[in-house]
């Protein structure tokens, strides 16, 4: 089994914004031996949902974990700290570059620049090797003003009561109950919310 990862860093400050995970049995991130893989996938999964609901996002179409902040390298240590007890489940870590992109597009691609991941080492990596698109404040603006479905100019005009009526407003409507169990779009606003409200 692969878990595959990509921190998404401020470019400023070089912090962790955000971590996408995705675990899968083949090298190109998509799909599951379900005959071999099955109980170490709901492992994992019960694992990928520890996370409050407000600091993770999970994309159904492609089987993408979204964290915010450092949800995702705190999770992916204590993966890997659980597997260590657990010997009979093998997991290798990989962080990937432009992980989404490629899972949309059909799978990792052989080419692509790959290295063996520790989470424990996180907090020692001075260097990192790659350089993801920064998820900022005036980032997650635009895309809540787009979620709200107002001009961006009338959402940064709001004051902190108004901003508020509006984000409950949109989360009754993105809420799955009312979206066919599909909580995509309300994942991706409470994670934008967080962001705007850091």
């Amino acid at each position: 089994m692969y878990v595959f990862l990509e921190h998404h860093r401020d470019a400023e400050t070089g912090k962790v914004v955000t971590t996408d995970v995705v675990a899968s049995s083949h090298r190109n991130g998509v799909g599951i031996y379900w005959k071999t893989d099955r109980d170490l996938l709901e492992f994992l999964a019960k694992l990928f949902k520890t996370p409050a609901i407000k600091d993770r996002m999970y994309d159904d179409a492609t089987k993408v974990w979204t964290y915010l902040g450092d949800e995702g390298w705190k999770l992916l240590q204590v993966i890997q700290k659980t597997l260590k007890d657990w010997p009979m489940f093998r997991v290798e870590f990989v962080e990937i570059e432009n992980l989404l992109e490629q899972i949309k597009a059909g799978g990792i691609r052989p080419t692509t620049r790959q290295s063996a991941y520790d989470p424990a080492t996180f907090f020692y990596q001075k260097e990192q090797k790659f350089r993801s698109p920064t998820l900022t404040k005036d980032y997650a603006a635009e895309k809540i003003a787009g979620i709200f479905q107002i001009p961006l100019e009338d959402f940064k005009a709001l004051d902190k009561d108004s901003a508020k009526s509006a984000y409950r407003r949109a989360a009754i409507r993105l809420h799955p109950d009312r979206n066919n169990g599909d909580g995509t779009l309300m994942s991706e606003l409470n994670m934008l919310w967080g962001v705007y409200n850091a």
